[in-house]
């Protein structure tokens, strides 16, 4: 994905790690703050 916010919580982050298997790249630019919002902490 390119420039989208996070998504889902931690049981939906385990259930795609099961489900695409490592077939999942997010690419995440230094400089963009919207690929950090919400931040991984809440």
């Amino acid at each position: 994905t390119y420039g989208q916010p996070r998504v889902g919580n931690h049981d939906f982050r385990d259930a795609m790690d099961v489900a695409l298997a490592g077939r999942y790249f997010r690419y995440v630019n230094d400089r963009d703050i919207v690929p950090r919002v919400p931040p991984a902490a809440l």
